[in-house]
């Protein structure tokens, strides 16, 4: 896994506190989040169905909570967290994951 240069476009939602040059995209497939962080995106999604997608939330599940952080993921290299930033129309939604909640998923050699 090569982590992927950020282009601006793809970093509108992330706080401008942030360097650019830190971050670093991830592919959701790379990595693995512990079952506390897991929590807690499942919670802002419920969160965010219910504030931004009115009526939605009768069809909420844990997977589509999560869906919605997995397309853009990034690697904060100068913290060590990782980022989980919602496909929402709210701009600057993002999740900070500290550096002891998540890693790199091991490839296996048939892969």
């Amino acid at each position: 896994m090569i982590p992927s240069p950020v282009t601006e476009a793809e970093t509108r939602a992330i706080p401008e506190d942030i360097a650019r040059t830190d971050l670093h995209k991830l592919d959701y497939q790379d990595i693995s989040i512990s079952a506390e962080a897991l929590s807690i995106v499942r919670a802002a999604g419920r969160a965010l169905i219910e504030r931004h997608m009115h009526g939605e939330s009768a069809r909420f599940t844990p997977a589509r909570a999560l869906a919605m952080f997995l397309d853009r993921i990034y690697f904060n290299q100068r913290t060590g967290e990782l980022l989980l930033c919602a496909d929402v129309p709210a701009p600057g939604i993002c999740l900070p994951i500290p550096k002891g909640h998540w890693g790199l998923r091991r490839m296996s050699r048939e892969q």
